[in-house]
């Protein structure tokens, strides 16, 4: 080529791409990658959906990420979670609408739900679903199962313990499962704290009688408080087992402070006041359900505790609270049966009150009698919402104790239906 030649021009449309065409292709891929994407990503939420077809409940309901992409798959109620990368918006979501199902996928978000000791107490995972090609592969249902304290009874405290040479600890809150102490059944207790102390603190708990003072309960730990961050919110755990010989009445429980040397740190604190009901009390008791019913002449169920949820292969407790108002001259037999949602009997208790020692016979006027019957429920139990029914009966005959509401009006069967128990 001659010296003054211009320098030919290359077609961009030969031999190579533009900036412009080299983007453009790559959009085109993220774009085709993204719909098989979603198309694996749908398949694996029907096959979810599919799961929950056959197993859950129509009352239940499930949370979701996307939810347009669910809405259509199951009839199930559907919770939109937050769609960003946030674990901590995701888990406060959860927290705040506790649904019975969510789906987890493969993210950087879910690992941080997943890790959090709040998620792993309550949901477990039920079901998996593969999504070739998707990068949020697997999927994971999850359902939820309450924690001991969910129902629980907070109550703040910001009570401050100081050490001129440790430092200071302030009890902000305690939650407990329940006030009520039974045979057989723990109170869990949570204690939230913040402070400064720059030693590891011995903690001990204690259950007295709250007429006698005596201690019935102590068990110590060491806290590693010098480890805690400073003022920033800890939360420590107690489970309360009932001592066999405990009288009825109130039960304060106290935590007590001290340091390694055991020089007392601040003074005992009364966290809670638990309380053994009596089986036999001359004042009106106070269930968690008042009841106004009337049994035969001489008798009346003035309440009853239960649960409102159990899970299959635990047992449901059920208190009734009975009020002698005349002599009873028949030893009566006390039901408790749980029907199925098909109507089938699915578990009962048929006793003498007061676990077969107090019988009718023995019982006097004015006597308010608290009978529990503890009812084991079989593992194999289907999922659903059951029906508690009460009564009393003569064994000899099979006749049941004509009851009637407040109103006067007989209750069919003579059979008292108390709330529906969710079995989850």
């Amino acid at each position: 080529m001659g010296k003054g030649s211009p320098t030919p021009r290359r077609n961009p449309a030969k031999g190579s791409i533009s900036v412009f065409g080299v983007l453009g292709v790559a959009i085109c891929w993220l774009l085709l990658l993204g719909g098989c994407a979603g198309g694996a990503r749908r398949e694996g939420y029907r096959e979810l959906a599919a799961w929950l077809e056959a197993h859950a409940l129509p009352d239940e309901t499930v949370a979701v990420q996307e939810r347009a992409a669910w809405s259509d798959l199951s009839p199930l109620p559907v919770l939109g979670l937050p769609s960003g990368g946030d674990a901590a918006a995701l888990l406060v979501a959860l927290q705040e609408m506790r649904p019975d199902y969510c789906v987890a996928l493969r993210s950087v978000a879910w690992e941080g739900v997943q890790a959090r000791p709040w998620f792993r107490e309550r949901y477990q995972p039920v079901a998996w679903a593969e999504a070739a090609g998707d990068s949020a592969s697997p999927l994971t249902l999850y359902r939820y199962r309450p924690a001991p304290l969910d129902a629980g009874i907070t109550t703040p405290l910001d009570i401050t313990l100081r050490d001129a040479e440790v430092g200071h600890i302030t009890v902000e809150a305690v939650q407990i499962s329940r006030r009520r102490l039974e045979p057989g059944e723990p109170v869990h207790v949570s204690v939230t704290l913040r402070g400064d102390a720059r030693e590891p603190l011995r903690a001990a708990w204690q259950l007295r009688d709250g007429a006698s003072g005596q201690v019935w309960l102590r068990d110590a730990r060491v806290w590693p408080t010098d480890a805690w961050p400073i003022d920033e919110m800890v939360e420590e755990r107690y489970i309360v087992v009932l001592p066999d010989a405990l009288p009825p009445g109130e039960a304060p429980l106290e935590l007590t402070l001290t340091r390694p040397n055991l020089a007392p740190f601040g003074e005992p604190v009364t966290v809670a006041t638990l309380y053994r009901p009596p089986d036999i009390a001359r004042e009106q008791p106070s269930p968690d359900h008042a009841l106004d019913i009337a049994a035969g002449e001489a008798l009346a169920l003035v309440g009853y505790d239960a649960p409102e949820r159990v899970a299959p292969g635990e047992s449901l407790r059920v208190a009734l609270y009975w009020h002698a108002l005349r002599p009873i001259s028949d030893d009566l037999l006390v039901f408790v049966h749980l029907f199925a949602p098909d109507g089938t009997l699915a578990a009962q208790s048929d006793a003498v009150p007061v676990y077969w020692t107090y019988p009718t016979t023995a019982w006097h006027p004015g006597d308010y009698v608290r009978d529990v019957h503890v009812i084991p429920l079989e593992a194999t139990l289907l999922r659903g919402n059951y029906r508690i029914v009460v009564g009393m009966y003569d064994p000899e005959t099979g006749t049941r104790l004509p009851l009637h509401d407040a109103q006067g009006m007989p209750i069919v069967d003579n059979a008292a239906e108390l709330h529906t128990l969710k079995v989850r």
